[in-house]
């Protein structure tokens, strides 16, 4: 049986006669980022810019769905308003702390 990657560890505990016993069946090791330290700051400016542009993605594809099944041709008539709201939201997560 397949575990999701959320699953880090599987113990089983018993009850017995000599009180509890607790047996790991499975174990996931963390692996450690290999990134070395003068590059430490670009590496989450460019984690950090890459969510921004997935945000911004996502978000204009939401807005765009939702124009065009409201009205005909409301994708074209919102696009300009869609790309801002995204931008913005973009942006925000950009720029949180």
């Amino acid at each position: 049986m397949a575990l999701p990657k959320s699953v880090t560890r599987v113990v089983r505990v018993r009850v017995g006669e000599r009180g509890v016993e607790v047996e790991s069946l499975f174990e996931r090791s963390t692996k450690k980022r290999k990134t070395s330290r003068a590059f430490r700051r670009a590496e989450k400016l460019q984690r950090r810019w890459l969510q921004a542009q997935r945000t911004f993605a996502d978000q204009l594809l939401a807005r765009h769905e939702r124009s065009a099944s409201k009205r005909r041709d409301g994708w074209l008539r919102d696009g300009q308003i869609n790309i801002v709201k995204s931008s913005r939201k973009a942006w925000k997560r950009l720029t949180r702390m």
